[in-house]
């Protein structure tokens, strides 16, 4: 019973870190959120009315059926529709939804309703459809701005649901929500899932050939990097100093669990780099995800599901779509990671239960898919040489997961870090013409306690002379008499 009580302490550890922001970014002091304000501010009974007035009733049937076409130039539909909007939204700020053990839930599938019933009657009920978006995406906002966590968290699944529907207002609700610095870390998990469907939506198949939307452009970098950031975040104190080693656990899993989600959603982006008007890479998401792989700068350390997430996001980039990317240097640093992760897969004779439970053959099988999709995305490229390394990388990889996957560890895995020691990739960087664009060595796993890498810069004190540097010691005399071959 010991053991179950720790295990279930710890997940509530990691739920407390999401759902009630204990890691929110350290920046400058803003001011105040609303404090549980319950919306609307005329209270809960004017809105249950509105709701259920039958003119309001009988005019969201026919918009919602497409009977009549929906009008912003129509008062009655602008009311309708708000009231609408209000009833879906406003709930999740009621202590009666909070309180109730299954009714935020429901609120939320109310609204999963509603986006099944405009998708049912479409394309007649279009017009309708995108004016209570766009007004679902309005209120919803104003629910993110609410101080209790439950209410917060819940707004920005609501508009996760809208994202997944494909509204891009709620992308931008979600990307502004991302960089709030007060906004709890339960509600940017959410709005990290948000943004992995909008990056879905961007690069779907059938997308392709498509025209772009104008502001796409615009706001693909910045979604990117609010999710870069997101990220890349330290952790605001040093773990170490926790008082309980499971509340230093607790924190590390709740970091990395979150981090997990970013990881996600910047791998739904195919673009290995996104350029600005004048074609120069303004933000790289393949060398982000080669720093998780490579575990490079990351605090806490990561941990292998992030490192296999990431891989999975750099071996499906589509080469084509950034001018200078060469894939060549991505693909050595993949194979360098398939090493590592045949080498833990084959120590888990020793390891601890967590480690044994790890899904080596069904991970191995993604690494798989993955790798041989990126030897098909570079075979149209105009460097042969690029070309014929990765291949090979992809080669001597796939050898190595198809022992995983079949016997759970490989004997394989020796040509391959023999063959990438002796050849190097014929780029040096990720992106041709940029001399940063380059990542670590993967680095090995550290332990929860040496892996908290972060650590307050101390600063020189400019008033203290340095120290001058002390003079080698002479070297000593050899003994005679300790010398046993000295001649007598």
């Amino acid at each position: 019973m010991r053991h179950r009580r720790s295990r279930l302490s710890l997940a509530w550890v990691c739920f407390a870190v999401l759902g009630l922001g204990l890691l929110a970014d350290d920046s400058p002091a803003q001011q105040p959120r609303p404090k549980n304000v319950i919306l609307p501010t005329e209270g809960t009974n004017a809105l249950r009315d509105r709701y259920k007035d039958r003119n309001v009733s009988q005019r969201l049937k026919v918009l919602r059926e497409g009977s009549e076409t929906a009008s912003a130039a129509k008062p009655e539909d602008v009311q309708a529709i708000d009231v609408l909007a209000q009833w879906l939204a406003y709930r999740i700020t009621w202590p009666e939804t909070q309180d109730q053990k299954e009714a935020m839930s429901r609120a939320a599938a109310e609204l999963d309703r509603e986006l099944e019933l405009l998708n049912r009657y479409k394309p007649q009920n279009q017009a309708f459809a995108d004016l209570l978006t766009k007004q679902l995406v309005v209120r919803l906002k104003e629910v993110l701005q609410n101080e209790k966590p439950i209410a917060s968290v819940n707004g920005a699944r609501m508009l996760t649901s809208l994202a997944r529907f494909g509204v891009e207002d709620a992308a931008e609700a979600l990307a502004e929500a991302l960089k709030d610095a007060q906004l709890n870390d339960g509600a940017k998990y959410y709005a990290l899932q948000g943004l992995g469907r909008q990056f879905a939506r961007w690069y779907d198949a059938g997308a392709e050939g498509q025209p772009v939307a104008k502001d796409r452009k615009e706001k693909e970098p910045r979604y990117a990097q609010a999710v870069i950031d997101a990220l890349e975040r330290k952790p605001p104190f040093n773990l170490r100093y926790a008082a309980q080693k499971e509340e230093r656990d607790g924190l590390r899993e709740g970091l990395r669990f979150f981090r997990r989600e970013a990881v996600k959603a910047l791998s739904q982006i195919r673009a290995p780099g996104l350029a600005d008007a004048s074609g120069a890479v303004k933000v790289r998401p393949a060398q982000t995800l080669l720093k998780v792989v490579n575990n490079e700068n990351l605090s806490p350390s990561v941990r292998l599901d992030e490192q296999v997430e990431a891989s999975l996001g750099v071996a499906f980039l589509r080469s084509r779509l950034t001018e200078t990317y060469q894939p060549d240097y991505a693909a050595q640093q993949l194979g360098a990671f398939v090493a590592e992760f045949a080498r833990r897969s084959g120590d888990v004779a020793g390891a601890d239960a967590k480690t044994k439970a790890f899904p080596w053959k069904y991970h191995a099988a993604r690494l798989g898919d993955a790798l041989e999709a990126m030897r098909a995305d570079v075979k149209t490229l105009k460097d042969p040489k690029a070309v014929a390394h990765v291949g090979q990388v992809v080669n001597l990889a796939l050898r190595v997961l198809k022992d995983i996957e079949v016997r759970g560890s490989s004997t394989n895995v020796g040509d391959l870090k023999i063959w990438l020691d002796n050849n190097p990739p014929p780029n040096s960087t990720l992106y041709r013409g940029v001399a940063d664009s380059t990542v670590k060595p993967i680095a090995l796993p550290e332990d929860d306690e040496s892996g908290d890498k972060y650590q307050p810069e101390k600063k020189p004190d400019p008033t203290k002379k340095p120290e001058a540097p002390k003079k080698p010691d002479a070297p000593k005399k050899p003994d005679d008499k300790k010398d046993p071959f000295k001649k007598k």
